[in-house]
């Protein structure tokens, strides 16, 4: 039996994701968020550990930018954790879920990136 050792709360989430690596743009589905971190299912992509990536997405009409660093990565995908912690995505993704479930609903629609969240925003050359 193996221990969940995580020390913060994570909500099931599923929506699509871009993953920024050496200037290359990869899509995927995240499987679950937290304040720190996200777990992006993917099989396109190998990354090493300790490596920064750029992670964009939308979630409830907000677009964001933000800059992860790989910690595992197994068949299903990456584990990852935020540069800065990210209440207000934790919350926002909380809420999404919570009104999904309201609605019946099970996924999120992929929508345009636009515009950039102001706390969050990275530069793709960074990578």
């Amino acid at each position: 039996m193996t221990v969940d050792t995580r020390y913060q709360a994570r909500t099931h989430i599923r929506i699509p994701v871009e993953i920024i690596h050496r200037g290359r743009c990869v899509h995927a589905r995240t499987r679950n968020l937290s304040i720190g971190g996200m777990f992006i299912e993917t099989s396109a992509l190998k990354i090493p550990s300790g490596t920064l990536i750029g992670l964009e997405f939308s979630l409830n009409d907000t677009q964001w930018q933000i800059d992860g660093l790989v910690v595992r990565q197994d068949g299903d995908g990456l584990g990852t954790i935020f540069r800065m912690p990210q209440p207000e995505l934790f919350k926002s993704a909380a809420d999404h879920v919570k009104a999904q479930a309201t609605r019946g609903f099970q996924s999120v629609k992929a929508t345009q990136l636009t515009q950039l969240h102001p706390r969050a925003a990275h530069s793709n050359s960074d990578y």
